[in-house]
């Protein structure tokens, strides 16, 4: 069974907004929205792992920033960058801190993880 999940660091509002708007508002088995104060991504993805009774090699995060990065890092998951909507600098910053794990287009993440699924 493949579940998804939402992570963000918006706030509950905006990101109901956003999600709306897109028309991809019952598209996750869960949504956890973010904290004003502190980055809380690792939080949830503990969250994740407890709600499902997950390891963390069972879940693969997206993200698209270098904390994304270090917060995944925090609870031992393994993140995917997505790096088509970014400048180059933060793709070569992505680079750096997530060697072969930086995606440049949602078809070759796509590849990634159909190659990796039984790792996941």
């Amino acid at each position: 069974m493949l579940t998804v999940a939402f992570v963000t660091g918006k706030g509950a509002k905006s990101c109901g907004s956003i999600l709306e708007q897109l028309g991809m508002d019952s598209d996750f088995d869960r949504i956890i929205t973010g904290n004003a104060e502190r980055n809380t991504k690792h939080e949830a993805l503990n969250e994740l792992l407890n709600i499902y009774h997950l390891s963390p090699a069972e879940i693969v995060y997206v993200g698209d920033t270098v904390s994304d990065i270090i917060q995944c890092r925090m609870v031992n998951v393994v993140c995917l960058s997505a790096a088509w909507c970014v400048t180059n600098s933060i793709q070569e910053e992505l680079g750096k801190c997530n060697p072969g794990k930086v995606f440049n287009s949602i078809e070759k993440i796509s590849e990634y993880l159909l190659k990796h699924t039984n790792e996941y």
